[in-house]
């Protein structure tokens, strides 16, 4: 999708400011409103193109919508456009990530680091208590968010690791095997090894980015 571009005649996209393995995100305005805000478009990949893959995506899109947190970035809508483009529109985000704190100042302090990441846990919390984990928690995903009020932490793709895992689980079907999505530095042992799972697979991908704050490195 290039700048210009208008989704279901509602929003209008601008330039590109973030891409990622799951598509890109761009600055753009709700029309109607005239608001700014942020849409993600997905890229289409093998086993996300079917019916299924389009609803289980809608679902997604109201499961992570479902998610009200004031350290959790808003989810505003989310869609498949007549030709086929999955996006999700969320509140637009100024600063940029923990993962380009980290590549500028190398390390942060324990203090920073426990300021960052006490927010982050309590985004991960909330959303464990109504049954959403994350899936792919590292510090590309953890925003901080400037205001005129402040800094606020925001972690960002809730729920997207999960309808891409499941895409690649349904394209590998025919082998009798799984594709597992994330990030192998910060997955826990039991994702690596594709057993069972539950919340506290967040918690271990969390203590691996407060190890890469305070050390400049991961841990494995």
């Amino acid at each position: 999708r290039s700048p210009g571009t208008i989704l279901e005649g509602k929003y209008r996209l601008g330039e590109k400011i973030g891409a990622g393995g799951f598509g890109a995100v761009f600055r753009a305005t709700h029309l109607g409103l005239n608001r700014p805000i942020a849409v993600k478009i997905f890229r289409p990949t093998p086993g996300n193109d079917s019916v299924q893959a389009v609803e289980r995506f809608k679902r997604e899109g109201v499961s992570a919508a479902r998610l009200n947190h004031p350290n959790v970035v808003t989810v505003l809508d989310s869609g498949v456009s007549p030709d086929g483009i999955a996006y999700l529109v969320m509140e637009l985000l100024e600063g940029r990530s923990l993962a380009e704190e980290l590549h500028a100042r190398r390390r942060l302090t324990v203090r920073r680091t426990a300021q960052i990441l006490h927010a982050a846990s309590l985004a991960l919390a909330e959303a464990h208590r109504i049954g959403i984990i994350h899936r792919d928690i590292k510090p590309e995903n953890i925003f901080l968010h400037q205001t005129e009020q402040g800094e606020i932490i925001k972690v960002v793709d809730f729920g997207i690791a999960k309808l891409m895992e499941e895409a690649g689980a349904e394209a590998h079907k025919l082998t009798a095997t799984s594709s597992i999505v994330g990030t192998p530095s910060y997955m826990a042992p039991e994702r690596l090894r594709n057993q069972d799972y539950d919340g506290r697979s967040d918690v271990y991908s969390l203590g691996v980015v407060f190890y890469e704050c305070v050390c400049g490195r991961t841990p494995f």
